[in-house]
């Protein structure tokens, strides 16, 4: 932190080695459909922590927003997706190939604007303006949202986890050997109390401060004694343990962010894609999702290929569908394009890392592909009922209440029956009688 610009060479950089790796090549033929789920360029800090130089007033975009710097984190990853997909794509924006959604946030909706203006740049017939070369492309925000806009939100459940983990002796001997560094960075930060939660809140601005080259505080990178790290590097592995934890047992990985939500929409999109056949319009090749750390992460802990590591921005997980020309058969390749946006990185791997999916190859067979990830497939409703919270009495109740209801239900009619058919026999029987028989008026008159 407080180094001299330098995004504007890493960008230069990695768009010439992207370009001299991939130049004149054109997507495979086997190639059927493309599911992508990418994060948001870099942006500003949600929370500044309280002894922060750069408070709400120091962000003049606002706090959460897209940077500049994330706008052209987003064109190059949409310059990639042009070169790679180049031939399976048409160069133009046309309606029935691509479908693009984002979660309801201004970084977000942004970032996938700009990407799609460096994916379609305008030309030819598609011009409409004579000095603004931009093609305007959809992007739709679901009214139910496929992937929710934080961990923790629609699902309560995973939120009661997730605490019950942080309380576990595996969490709390954690924090009892960084108990001194957590009190001493918790206070230096301007926290008035001491928690590993400080650490992690503390780790997003000050990476924010770094990419914009905003001065760090003194403190940060000193060297903590018992480690022998600066601090800077301390809370940032510190961090780490936070990523892992998210996923820390099977339930919290399929509930975690809506992940098998997600891979749910993408398997959707492939069985209809074959369905339809490769050659029918109906169906998109592509379908694109531009969404958060805490949704990326999510989906590649679905698949049981995540690193730990929090997605870098434009961090872009990929999930292609193969067909084989010969036998039909449809196959999945899932890649990850995570490159470092630390100042300075050069990152020298442009290109996406090929994914094995445990149990499976890089190329794995689809029926294969939907059986290894079938614990964490399910549909929005499954995913919403999974993470409501009742406990075992609340179990034991609901299904008292269900046997119950219908059982009181049929002793309500049949003593309705019961009673109507009592009051039918006495109406039947009831006759009204004279005072006087017709024979006793006989009587008196002799």
């Amino acid at each position: 932190m407080g180094m001299g610009r330098t995004e504007d060479l890493v960008f230069t950089a990695v768009l010439l080695m992207s370009c001299m790796s991939r130049t004149c090549e054109e997507a495979p033929q086997t190639l059927v459909q493309v599911n992508l789920h990418f994060r948001h360029g870099d942006r500003t800090p949600f929370i500044p922590y309280p002894s922060s130089q750069w408070q709400e007033d120091a962000w003049p975009e606002g706090l959460g927003q897209l940077t500049r710097l994330g706008m052209r984190q987003q064109c190059e990853l949409g310059q990639f997706i042009r070169r790679r997909y180049d031939g399976f794509l048409d160069k133009s924006y046309i309606r029935t190939e691509v479908s693009v959604r984002s979660t309801d946030t201004d970084r977000t909706v942004m970032s996938a604007q700009t990407n799609l203006a460096c994916l379609f740049p305008l030309s030819g017939q598609q011009q409409w303006h004579e000095t603004l070369p931009w093609q305007p492309v959809p992007v739709h925000i679901p009214l139910l949202q496929t992937f929710p806009n934080s961990t923790f939100e629609g699902c309560p459940r995973y939120e009661l986890l997730f605490n019950e983990l942080m309380q576990s002796e595996l969490v709390q001997e954690k924090e009892k050997l960084y108990q001194g560094f957590v009190s001493k960075v918790s206070s230096l930060a301007g926290y008035t109390d001491a928690k590993l939660e400080n650490v992690w809140n503390m780790e997003d601005p000050l990476f924010c401060e770094w990419c914009q080259n905003k001065t760090a505080p003194s403190w940060l990178h000193s060297v903590w004694p018992d480690t022998n790290k600066t601090m800077w590097t301390m809370i940032r592995e510190l961090t780490h343990y936070y990523w892992r934890w998210q996923r820390g047992t099977d339930e919290l990985r399929k509930l975690w962010g809506g992940g098998g939500k997600i891979l749910s929409e993408f398997v959707g999109n492939m069985q209809k894609k074959i369905s339809a056949g490769p050659s029918n319009t109906s169906v998109p090749k592509m379908f694109m999702y531009s969404g958060h750390d805490s949704t990326v992460a999510p989906l590649l802990a679905a698949m049981n290929v995540f690193n730990n590591v929090s997605p870098p921005y434009a961090a872009c997980v990929i999930v292609e569908l193969h067909q084989d020309p010969v036998t039909g058969g449809h196959w999945v390749q899932v890649l990850y394009r995570n490159l470092s946006r630390d100042p300075g990185s050069m990152n020298t791997h442009p290109e996406p890392y090929e994914l094995s999916i445990p149990g499976c190859k890089f190329k794995c067979p689809f029926d294969r592909f939907l059986s290894l990830n079938a614990d964490v497939l399910m549909t929005g409703a499954e995913w919403t009922e999974a993470c409501s919270i009742t406990t075992a009495k609340e179990r034991a109740l609901k299904i008292v209440a269900i046997v119950a209801i219908p059982a009181l239900v049929i002793v309500l009619v049949i003593c309705a029956l019961i009673f109507y058919s009592r009051r039918k026999r006495a109406k039947q029987d009831f006759t009204s009688q004279p005072l006087l028989s017709l024979e006793d008026e006989d009587e008196e008159e002799l």
